[in-house]
């Protein structure tokens, strides 16, 4: 069943928040750039076919610097679009033929392969149209408008939302046709699949699975693989 699953890692973010010259997907952390870790990990879990990596414009560097330097001979690169969702699209037209698709966020360095074989798992089932890793929250959520508090919501029914996100192909592909015009709206993928009609599914996922976006994610990134010791290498 690996063999008709499909990977795009995204790699195109500029990394605002980030405030660094150095874009966040390419700074290291413990010895080697954030992408790196992702890319590792889907290496080591034995795809084969249809892997991926979708950078916005830099892909002679991340041919370079990055898969051939670290010995990733099972990617494929195509450029990256206007936005996350046009680098998505493109990867999409690029890696057609498969059954189904897993988009992971390539600033996400520690997803495990637990968390892979938990979306894969589900996604495999009978009439599954997306499955989500997700986590739950710690913190009390509200409401906020106007600088004041208008409602504190039930975290029971709230949850954080991960990569990778697995997805029926076919069914991804319609609704990102569907709603091409409107794709700078939505903030992930399974999103278009809902605004299309589409169930959910979720699995667990893991906490340690962070999206580096400020350089305090580094510095904890940088203490995390301190601490295991293990650099590229989740279980």
């Amino acid at each position: 069943m690996i063999k008709k699953t499909g990977i795009i890692i995204t790699a195109g973010g500029a990394g605002l928040r980030m405030k660094s010259k150095i874009k966040k997907q390419y700074m290291e952390i413990n010895g080697f750039p954030v992408l790196y870790y992702s890319l590792k990990t889907f290496d080591e879990y034995n795809f084969k076919d249809k892997i991926l990596v979708v950078p916005q414009s830099d892909l002679n560097f991340v041919s370079e610097s990055i898969l051939k330097k670290y010995g990733f001979k099972n990617y494929n690169l195509t450029a990256g679009g206007e936005t996350r969702h046009h680098s998505v699209y493109n990867g999409l037209q690029k890696i057609n033929g498969c059954n189904y698709i897993l988009i992971h966020d390539g600033v996400r360095p520690f997803t495990t392969k637990k968390t892979i074989s938990n979306v894969l798992k589900k996604l495999f089932q009978k009439n599954i149209a997306g499955v989500i890793p997700v986590i739950n929250l710690k913190d009390t959520i509200k409401k906020i408008n106007n600088g004041k508090v208008v409602a504190t919501l039930d975290r029971s029914e709230l949850a954080a939302i991960q990569t990778p996100q697995g997805f029926n192909y076919k069914i991804l592909a319609e609704c990102y046709n569907n709603k091409f015009d409107e794709l700078s709206h939505f903030t992930d993928d399974a999103s278009i699949l809902e605004k299309n009609g589409f169930d959910i599914h979720v699995v667990e996922g893991d906490e340690t699975n962070i999206k580096i976006t400020t350089g305090l994610d580094i510095t904890y990134a940088d203490y995390y693989l301190s601490k295991i010791n293990k650099p590229g290498r989740f279980s």
